[in-house]
């Protein structure tokens, strides 16, 4: 990854290699992210996860991005658009796979990415604060439901400045 020029090559790279090595009708799921620490630029590209969340000081909530195209592995010939944003201080992002939108209850209702905005909205606080409140919302939603899917959170947030 460090020889490359960012997370779309990187994306690039493995899906070459994939598509020459799993067997047919595998594939994998991934989005590459760089971020700098001092200006809170943010590049990533997407092969098949929801697009990241980005909720901004004020509490809206932006998708960025789009939800990823094809996963790695798919096609040889794949190409991953690079996409870029800021997190401002006080602002939080919100990576994840499908297991959270996807979650579902005794009847089948998905939790939805509707939902997965608004509690994100709602959560407000610390990185860590931030997946606390959306694996308790998820708990509730399902209500002992077993998780259909994996269920992967990172949240990467910048502190306002004291």
């Amino acid at each position: 990854a460090r020889n490359l020029g960012g997370p779309d090559e990187l994306l690039a790279g493995l899906n070459r290699k994939l598509a020459q090595e799993l067997e047919p009708g595998m594939f994998v799921t991934m989005l590459a992210a760089a971020i700098d620490p001092e200006s809170g630029r943010l590049e990533f590209a997407n092969a098949g996860h929801p697009a990241p969340l980005l909720r901004t000081p004020d509490r809206r909530v932006q998708e960025l991005g789009e939800h990823g195209a094809l996963p790695l592995g798919a096609m040889s010939d794949t190409s991953f658009p690079l996409h870029t944003a800021t997190i401002t201080p006080g602002a939080c992002l919100l990576l994840y796979t499908d297991g959270l939108d996807e979650a579902h209850d005794a009847a089948q209702q998905l939790f939805g990415k509707e939902r997965v905005i608004r509690s994100l909205a709602d959560s407000g606080g610390s990185a860590q604060g931030t997946i606390d409140a959306l694996l308790a919302e998820i708990a509730r939603f399902t209500n002992g439901q077993s998780q259909s899917d994996d269920l992967t959170l990172i949240t990467v947030a910048r502190e306002r400045p004291t």
